[in-house]
């Protein structure tokens, strides 16, 4: 589901930079288009178990809810990247107030639609700080990114170079099966990336 929800975007958001005005180029698309390929397996085991009927179910429909989802703040972040002040501070500071708000939010949900009590994990101060810190900084240069380039298309694209190195990680720690079509579908989409850096 995950890497699904994440591909869509990459094209959703593509159309989004055509009504702007900022229209991705041929090769643009392309590398774009790879990317979502790439994604698409990401999820199989073997060659054997692609089929359109993995996609095409009633269960997709929250796969394009949260895809519609990452259009949406995609975009407006995109926009509200280019009314602000260009710089990293600027782009820091927008950051800082995005996860304050959405903090708010969610600790207004959570006291209004409690879950049912589990016992906490315990992991430690060190790295909830550390794994703050690492969500606050990846999200700051996204925003700063947003800010160089016209396109927010390729912004979303290169953020599924994650999706790469989650595939390396889950062989590399995590022993898992498939490593042939995942393998091609990390490829696919590093494939695509650079065609946008050095041609999009």
């Amino acid at each position: 589901v995950y890497p699904i929800a994440r591909s869509l975007p990459v094209v959703l958001v593509g159309l989004g930079d055509i009504l702007r005005g900022h229209n991705p180029s041929v090769v643009g698309w392309l590398g774009m288009s790879l990317v979502t390929v790439g994604c698409l397996l990401t999820p199989m085991k073997s060659f054997g178990e692609i089929s359109w009927r993995r996609y095409v179910r009633w269960s997709s429909l929250w796969m394009v809810l949260a895809a519609l989802g990452t259009v949406g703040y995609s975009l407006s972040d995109k926009v509200a990247a280019e009314v602000i002040r260009a710089g990293p501070g600027s782009a820091a500071r927008y950051g800082y107030f995005f996860f304050l708000i959405a903090f708010l939010a969610y600790e207004v949900l959570y006291r209004r639609f409690p879950a049912e009590p589990k016992e906490p994990e315990r992991i430690g101060r060190g790295r909830s700080i550390a794994g703050a810190a690492l969500m606050f900084g990846s999200y700051w240069m996204v925003l700063w990114a947003y800010q160089l380039v016209a396109r927010a298309s390729y912004i979303v694209a290169f953020r599924q170079f994650s999706i790469v190195l989650g595939v390396i990680a889950a062989f590399a720690i995590y022993k898992e099966r498939g490593l042939a079509v995942r393998i091609s579908a990390a490829v696919i989409i590093t494939a695509g990336l650079m065609l946008i850096a050095v041609w999009g």
